[in-house]
């Protein structure tokens, strides 16, 4: 869509936004800890450490943990226990 500086209403005809009965949603899943990482690098690089404390962010404040860092390597551990690999002897028969 191209920005052309005119305003245009969201709504359907003959309908306002006041009439909008919006309601909060439950978050869904399990939000994988890369992309958890990937969105904190982001806000830090747009808006600083404090990115917390803007109101506007408040929604990325509630799903994230407050130690982002810490967690994330944390999970990654976890998800990260294997059998370790061990390279046998080609065998044939």
């Amino acid at each position: 869509m191209i920005d052309a500086g005119v305003f245009r209403s969201v709504c359907k005809k003959n309908k306002r936004t006041s009439e909008i009965d919006a309601q909060n949603m439950q978050t869904m899943g399990i939000i994988k800890s890369a992309k958890v990482k990937d969105v904190n690098k982001l806000l830090t690089s747009h808006f600083g450490d404090s990115w917390r404390t803007f109101p506007i962010l408040c929604f990325y404040d509630k799903l994230m943990p407050q130690n982002v860092e810490a967690d994330v390597d944390q999970q990654e551990d976890e998800e990260n226990i294997c059998e370790e690999n061990v390279d046998l002897p080609d065998v044939r028969i």
